[in-house]
């Protein structure tokens, strides 16, 4: 799901068209509703717009269940945390770029924990964010344990991106 002022369109073609190609899976890219500069973003009632696409596209093409994924950056950060917390048994895991969970609360209005489902959930999040800071995912990072599948989710790790920047990721 593309961030705030982008488009499916440009996500799709920066972000997975070439993985998808070559590793062979199906993507589907939904657009926000709610202009934002020169793109969309998301609101609340996307997350039914996003799960209404993904029967649809289920209707045109055999997707394995158990290998769903719902992936997001930024503003699409918060509804992948939103559809995956709220909506877990409809995927196999969640992975985040760059929001917070606590976001997604805001947006939906309430809580999303606990999960209807234990479900797996990747968040990789720059350290030197100006939009949600790192503060922000770490308390977020803190209350998905109850959310994931096995293991420890308070795990971050920082590093350093291919382009110097500084990276933190959960697991």
């Amino acid at each position: 799901l593309h961030g705030a002022g982008d488009t499916s369109a440009n996500y799709f073609a920066a972000i997975w068209q070439g993985t998808a190609t070559s590793k062979r899976f199906l993507v589907i890219t939904p657009e926000g509703s709610s202009p934002a500069g020169a793109g969309f973003t998301w609101n609340s009632g996307d997350a039914n717009l996003i799960l209404a696409a993904i029967e649809d596209f289920e209707l045109c093409y055999s997707v394995d269940t158990h290998r769903r994924i719902v992936d997001g950056f930024s503003a699409g950060g918060i509804m992948a945390y939103l559809l995956g917390l709220a909506s877990a048994e409809t995927f196999a895991g969640v992975s985040i770029a760059s929001a917070n969970e606590g976001s997604a609360e805001a947006l939906l209005g309430g809580s999303l924990l606990p999960a209807t489902w234990k479900i797996p959930v990747s968040h990789f999040h720059g350290v030197d964010d100006l939009n949600f800071t790192i503060a922000s995912a770490r308390a977020g990072r803190d209350c998905v344990p109850t959310a994931t599948l096995t293991g420890d989710a308070r795990v971050l790790v920082d590093a350093k991106g291919p382009f110097g920047e500084r990276l933190s990721f959960g697991v």
